[in-house]
């Protein structure tokens, strides 16, 4: 019964400690209002020609909402939590959705590429 106490209080401070590690290296998970999220896209007329990049994907909620509108999206996590989630959530989407585990600045850019970023109000 103790070593069952001890592993549990191990693996709870492991994930806290990835989610400390995140905050300090990038930005803290906030979840995204999916009412919300089907507002904006709604407004945007998000349709299948279009290809959504979601920085910071978290439990990708903005990635399933936009297959709901048959567009294109990728999310971008360094949360390796966030991501597990994220994929299982996405998992049956895959002709809409691509995920990458990787810290934006490393991925290789072209000059046609513009990224977006904007805070909600």
């Amino acid at each position: 019964m103790e070593i069952i106490f001890y592993l549990l209080l191990t693996l709870f401070g492991i994930i806290i400690a990835v989610f400390l590690l995140t905050v300090f290296f990038g930005a803290p998970y906030v979840p995204t209002h999916k009412k919300e999220l089907i507002k904006l896209f709604e407004k945007l007329k998000l349709s299948k020609n279009d290809i959504l990049a979601d920085i910071g994907s978290g439990d990708g909620v903005v990635l399933k909402t936009a297959s709901n509108f048959s567009a294109k999206s990728i999310g971008f996590e360094i949360n390796p939590f966030l991501v597990l989630i994220s994929k299982n959530k996405t998992k049956k989407l895959q002709k809409y959705t691509n995920l990458f585990s990787k810290f934006l600045a490393r991925l290789p850019y072209r000059k046609n590429h513009h990224f977006l970023h904007f805070w909600p109000l």
